[in-house]
């Protein structure tokens, strides 16, 4: 499960690339093997003032589907799903 934590943070959008850059401070997945499945938990900090939800979302789905991709071949009736905001929190700096 341990690879499935660095695609998902190669695969973000280089800061480059967008009209508004975020600079993380910290990203950080974890994947947990459940009874029926994995729970992918995506954590990103920012000093930005808006838009890190997104981050940890990118984050959190590609990790789940890097799992499903070197998973498929045991189970293909895998799913991806329910892909959701836990918490977002500001605190000020």
């Amino acid at each position: 499960m341990r690879t499935s934590r660095l695609p998902s943070r190669q695969r973000r959008r280089p800061a480059w690339r967008w009209k508004h850059p975020l600079p993380l401070s910290h990203i950080d997945i974890a994947v947990a093997i459940v009874e029926n499945g994995a729970d992918i938990t995506s954590t990103v900090e920012t000093t930005a003032q808006t838009g890190v939800e997104m981050e940890a979302l990118v984050g959190a789905t590609v990790a789940a589907l890097t799992v499903y991709d070197m998973a498929k071949a045991v189970d293909d009736s895998m799913v991806v799903g329910e892909v959701r905001l836990l918490e977002k929190t500001k605190e000020e700096v």
